[in-house]
């Protein structure tokens, strides 16, 4: 049977198999686009087509291009990660969303976002309702009080949903928050300034925004740490690990080797979000 590589990640990819089902399977140095033939299947996706089997045998080479078609179409709204936003409290949490902005994946970017999402199911959840539920768990294990900090980092690459989703953070979160904790809201868009320019908000009573002007990098030690807890690797040898500006953000850039694989990470300088990854096996 013949697969098509739809997504890469560091130990698996998900294939797409000519019966219309996402499958995972082993990454034995794949590409995006690339047909597959004899993959080491792992077991199928989370999110599948809501049909499972749209080709049978003999079907004509219209029914297979609308099938691909289709295929790719249900992939690019419901599977393929499109944005990102970080949840920042002491804790902090990566959600992965497809462009419905429902949440793909989650993970823990510190030890303390690894403990909040232990045992939390984000599956058919949206942003706003993992936020809610997250901020929720973080109260209840002492991780926030009256008097505390939430921060949400929107990574989108359309500015109009950026926007979109910068508001439904700064005011369904606070009205959930209402009444129950007092605590300030920052919502900061990707593009921009992080510290200079946020938007805040802060849930009644109002209380004096503590920001400090003055940025504060997390330190090349940290995206190290970062970048090596995601990749789930000890580093052969390091090879790059700087600072610079990206389109007007300070990113810690990091290129790394570990076991025949080279990793090249960008991390948010000052709140450690992984901004980029990628890896694919040294020459």
């Amino acid at each position: 049977m013949k697969y098509i590589v739809m997504e890469c990640h560091f130990s698996y990819v998900i294939l797409l198999d000519e019966d219309g089902k996402f499958l995972k399977a082993a990454n034995r140095g794949y590409q995006v686009g690339q047909a597959v033939y004899d993959p080491v299947l792992v077991g199928s996706y989370r999110y599948r087509p809501p049909v499972t089997r749209m080709i049978a045998r003999g079907v004509t080479l219209i029914a297979a291009c609308l099938l691909i078609f289709f295929g790719f179409s249900y992939y690019r709204n419901n599977i393929e990660p499109y944005s990102t936003i970080l949840l920042t409290i002491n804790p902090e949490v990566k959600m992965e969303l497809n462009r419905r902005g429902e949440v793909l994946e989650l993970v823990g970017i510190n030890a303390d976002g690894m403990t909040l999402i232990a045992g939390y199911d984000y599956e058919d959840k949206d942003k706003i309702t993992v936020a809610d539920e997250l901020i929720d768990r973080a109260i209840e294990m002492g991780f926030l009080a009256d008097g505390g900090n939430v921060a949400f980092t929107v990574n989108v690459p359309d500015q109009e949903l950026r926007r979109t989703y910068e508001s439904e953070l700064q005011d369904q979160v606070a009205a959930y928050l209402a009444g129950r904790i007092n605590v300030e809201i920052t919502v900061i868009g990707d593009d921009l300034p992080a510290v200079t320019d946020p938007t805040s908000l802060t849930t009644p009573p109002n209380t004096p925004s503590t920001t400090d002007p003055t940025p504060t990098y997390i330190g090349t030690d940290r995206a190290l740490e970062i970048a090596l807890d995601h990749a789930g690797v000890t580093p052969d040898k390091v090879e790059k690990n700087e600072l610079d500006e990206d389109d007007g953000v300070m990113v810690y850039e990091l290129d790394f080797i570990a076991g025949g694989i080279e990793y090249e990470y960008e991390i948010d300088a000052l709140t450690g979000a992984i901004l980029q990854h990628q890896s694919e096996p040294v020459d």
